[in-house]
């Protein structure tokens, strides 16, 4: 029996770059808004606890969006969410595509506003990373950024 394999591939490592943009726009500016809210109207004494959750919170959000993206690190790509990491071996991702976004911000519906990237996989099936949503040309140019590290060739359609 004779597999075909695929060439080696020359991989780009570290981050994806623009890819979880949008969630640390979100993320830094509900810091601002907490923070400014409670520097220029100090809580009373019966809202400080809400307030420092609210504080504490925001703050925990702006952290965790450090790290939310898509990265290639030693022959995998990792795909991190707010609440969910998700990792697959590079030679099993055929493809990277922009596709309409349908998740959160749309109540699962597809939005032509919003795009993520979706990952073809050699099982046959694919992988959206709802993580990855953006503006149509940014998330495009972060598919074209995901082909171009994984020496991948872009799926017609």
């Amino acid at each position: 029996m004779s597999e075909s394999r695929r060439p080696t591939r020359t991989l780009r490592q570290g981050r994806i770059r623009g890819t979880g943009n949008l969630g640390r726009w979100i993320a830094f500016t509900a810091l601002s808004v907490v923070t400014m809210s409670t520097l220029f109207s100090p809580p009373s004494k019966a809202e400080f606890w809400i307030s420092c959750v609210f504080q504490v919170l925001s703050t925990l959000a702006a952290a965790r969006s450090l790290f939310i993206g898509v990265s290639v690190v030693n022959g995998m790509l990792g795909v991190r969410s707010w609440f969910r990491s998700w990792s697959f071996p590079v030679d099993q991702i055929l493809d990277c595509e922009s596709v309409q976004y349908s998740g959160f911000f749309s109540q699962g519906v597809d939005t032509r506003l919003l795009e993520m990237l979706d990952f073809g996989t050699s099982n046959g099936g694919s992988f959206r990373a709802r993580a990855t949503v953006g503006s149509p040309r940014r998330v495009r140019e972060q598919a074209h950024a995901v082909n171009t590290a994984l020496a991948l060739e872009r799926r017609s359609g």
